[in-house]
């Protein structure tokens, strides 16, 4: 049985080197010089030349694709293993997951103003914030929205957000850099997006 572990969502600079969407909890155990996944391409595997870890961030390079021009024909490809791990590290996410999950800021110290003047972002980390369904979100930051929908594209998948004081649905990369968290069980994500994006 193969398990879904990452998605080739970007690149590094100009040598090869690949940013991952990561569905594992345990990429120490997935990713090292030599390993080998199968792919959402037919038939193509891929093999780990080198790796960097960079800001907490796995960077592969893979046998074959050792520039940037040849990665970006790799935007979008799902990567897969076939040793099983944890039922936890086997998680992966769905759209019917994600829709009408609640969605709220971190902790970071970014504020966002909303059209209506509301900070998006900036609740002390010892704050309590309550979802919808009466859970105590531990320093999960302010309730700001609701995601909509998924659109699937060529490169990454965007998650469509109904934001509290938007008039107009916003598109957010569903990548672990802007999604730090995503919690299925109490029904919420924690978004962090960059300065201006919105």
């Amino acid at each position: 049985m193969s398990y879904r572990v990452a998605k080739i969502v970007g690149a590094h600079g100009l040598k090869g080197e690949a940013k991952l969407f990561l569905f594992t909890n345990s990429p120490q155990d997935r990713f090292y010089v030599g390993a080998e996944f199968s792919s959402s391409i037919e038939g193509k595997t891929f093999i780990i030349k080198s790796l960097r870890v960079i800001n907490g961030h796995y960077s592969p390079v893979f046998e074959g694709y050792e520039s940037r021009s040849e990665l970006e024909t790799l935007f979008g490809t799902e990567l897969f293993s076939d040793d099983s791990l944890t039922d936890e590290d086997n998680f992966s996410y769905e759209i019917s997951d994600l829709i009408g999950l609640e969605v709220y800021g971190t902790n970071s110290g970014d504020k966002v103003s909303s059209g209506a003047g509301t900070d998006l972002f900036g609740t002390d980390s010892g704050d309590k914030v309550s979802s919808g369904a009466g859970t105590d979100l531990q320093g999960a930051g302010s309730l700001i929205g609701k995601v909509s929908a998924v659109i699937n594209g060529p490169g990454q998948d965007l998650l469509e957000l109904k934001l509290d004081g938007y008039s107009e649905k916003v598109l957010l990369p569903f990548v672990e850099q802007f999604v730090p968290n995503v919690d299925l069980k109490q029904g919420f994500i924690q978004i962090d997006p960059p300065a201006g994006l919105f």
